[in-house]
């Protein structure tokens, strides 16, 4: 979810910054969820790499929407 978020905020919001701090945090959890998940205390592996990869782009997104202007 945060992902997301993110990913919309990195793109459509008039400054970058809340879309780079919200898609570290996406980043962050879901690494967790994927640490979780690789050692069996949680069963959401799928849901935890769509929000890496949902968190990474929202990160190119707004490393590009801070040099583009």
């Amino acid at each position: 979810m945060i992902g997301i978020v993110a990913f919309v905020a990195a793109a459509f919001w008039p400054t970058p910054a809340p879309g780079f701090w919200l898609a570290l945090l996406a980043i962050i959890f879901s690494g967790v969820g994927l640490t979780k998940a690789r050692i069996g205390t949680a069963s959401n592996r799928s849901l935890a790499g769509v929000g890496m990869a949902l968190g990474l782009l929202a990160l190119m997104a707004a490393i590009y929407a801070a040099f583009a202007h």
